[in-house]
């Protein structure tokens, strides 16, 4: 009974993450074929959206339903087709998921979204998608150690002339001792130097952003580029705008 359970909440922690819930037609419904309708179905996928909940006791229960009594089930009524309709939706998501979540798929997909990003970006800009602030986690620097960093940058400010003034503006002054630095960071570092531009490359001016939060201007005049490039939060995993968790059986 335990390796049930655990397969089946691991696969609804799955579901309830990769896949929101929202009004679906019928498979015997006829196709949309006017455009007004399907821009009301897809906003009705942004305003009903939801997120997908399934307690182990009711599917548990539905099994056993199914399989040993379903002789005295009465299948019209209503308690029958919500439980019937919640559990085939749940064996339909853990069908797709399992076809998602297969490795020789995966395999196949990263290997052409490797190729797709050297044709697109440059070697440094592949390089820095790692650096984005979403996938770094916090590194403690004591107290003590962050006041001896500050001070030494005061120091060194003080003692430059203005011909290294320059420096600072092309953005190659820098704290970091290069010689505890590997082959591949001090490359890194000097390709980004030469050739990160995000006054005029877009796509270096995105991931400035990323790595920083910093929020250039909008490149080719374009007023609402930031607006379009942020995505919707409300969407996200945190903020659901209905959950199942909460409706009647």
């Amino acid at each position: 009974m335990i390796a049930p359970y655990e397969d089946f909440k691991f696969n609804t922690s799955l579901i309830g993450s990769i896949y929101p819930t929202s009004p679906q037609r019928d498979e015997d419904e006829p196709p949309i074929d006017n455009r007004k309708e399907a821009n009301q179905q897809m906003e009705g996928t942004v305003v009903e959206r939801g997120k997908f909940f399934y307690r182990f006791s009711e599917y548990y229960c539905t099994w056993m339903l199914q399989c040993c009594f379903c002789c005295f089930v009465k299948k019209e009524s209503l308690w029958w087709k919500n439980r019937d309709f919640r559990y085939k939706r749940y064996e339909k998501a853990v069908e797709r998921l399992n076809e998602e979540i297969d490795v020789l798929k995966h395999v196949s997909t990263q290997r052409t979204s490797e190729f797709i990003s050297k044709l697109i970006l440059r070697k440094h800009q592949r390089a820095l998608v790692q650096s984005f602030q979403k996938y770094q986690l916090d590194d403690m620097i004591a107290e003590d150690e962050a006041l001896k960093r500050r001070n030494q940058v005061i120091d060194q400010l003080a003692n430059m002339d203005d011909e290294n003034n320059d420096v600072l503006v092309e953005g190659q002054y820098n704290l970091v001792n290069e010689e505890l630095l590997t082959e591949d960071q001090r490359e890194l570092l000097l390709e980004i130097r030469e050739k990160f531009d995000p006054v005029e490359i877009v796509a270096d001016l995105c991931i400035l952003y990323e790595v920083t939060g910093y929020q250039g201007d909008n490149p080719a005049n374009d007023e609402d580029f930031w607006a379009n490039y942020a995505d919707y939060k409300v969407l996200g995993a945190n903020q659901i705008l209905l959950n199942e968790a909460d409706s009647d059986d």
